[in-house]
């Protein structure tokens, strides 16, 4: 449905607070590293690099954060921890966590990364805390000017650049975002591949405290070389920092069920 990533593309991943986009990034990552073996960087503006670690080790290990956190895994959560950090010790990842970090900086970093490692995924999380080279500057025209920077990187070291983005707070809380919410559209629309939001896709939960489980869509607002407003299912769960897809047919689904309710804290 989203016609796969490519080499020298933006991929602009966007939703509202408590949506799991920062997830959905880190799912990217844990994919290309984990999955296929390829080098992957995480530049981290918002959280520091053990934090974005620790959340990835509890997607690994379907082992909730709070309890590896307060020490009070099971022993098979336990088991489970210790195989995820020794996966995570073998995988192909960097995390930078510095949060003044400008587009130079991460392309200095990222072609440092290609010529010694072979980069093939950057991860920017989030496009609204990068700095701008010009501080006087139109919030517009800043964004404009890290969208076309970000984009140009892309093309230059031929790697696939996934940006998470914020939305306009425009009091449009209800329903799927479109295009336009998207914070600084003019120039990211213009300059993106691809844009995914993320939708809640059953019961609205307030934002401040959302359940365990809910069901989101991953929306294709833009999309080329697949197929435009393609719509993916998945399950989100937040104690782990995790997704499932949904099917129609439950048994082809590796649900909640099949990896354990009772070591997911659920």
């Amino acid at each position: 449905a989203t016609g796969g990533f490519r080499p020298g593309e933006l991929i602009i991943v966007a939703a509202r607070p408590s949506m799991g986009k920062t997830a959905l990034a880190q799912a990217i990552v844990q994919h290309v590293s984990f999955a296929c073996g390829k080098m992957a960087a995480w530049f981290s503006l918002e959280m520091p690099a053990i934090e974005v670690a620790e959340r990835m080790l509890s997607s690994l290990a379907w082992v909730p954060l709070h309890f590896m956190r307060s020490g009070t895994n099971t022993p098979g959560q336990q088991v489970k921890v210790t195989e995820a950090s020794e996966r995570m010790a073998n995988a192909r990842f960097e995390i930078a966590d510095d949060a003044s970090q400008r587009v130079a900086d991460i392309a200095r970093t990222s072609r440092q990364l290609k010529r010694r490692k072979g980069l093939d995924v950057v991860v920017i999380d989030y496009l609204q805390l990068v700095v701008c080279e010009n501080p006087k500057a139109s919030r517009v025209e800043q964004l404009d000017e890290l969208s076309r920077g970000i984009k140009k990187m892309a093309q230059d070291f031929g790697i696939i650049v996934v940006v998470v983005s914020s939305l306009n707070d425009t009091g449009e809380n209800q329903g799927a975002p479109k295009l336009r919410n998207l914070r600084g559209s003019r120039p990211l629309g213009f300059d993106a591949n691809k844009v995914f939001m993320l939708a809640n896709d059953g019961e609205e939960f307030d934002g401040d405290d959302p359940p365990a489980y809910r069901d989101v869509a991953m929306i294709a607002s833009k999309n080329r070389g697949g197929a435009k407003n393609a719509k993916v299912r998945m399950r989100f769960h937040g104690p782990t920092y995790s997704f499932e897809p949904v099917t129609d047919e439950p048994e082809q689904s590796w649900g909640p069920q099949k990896r354990g309710r009772e070591d997911a804290g659920a």
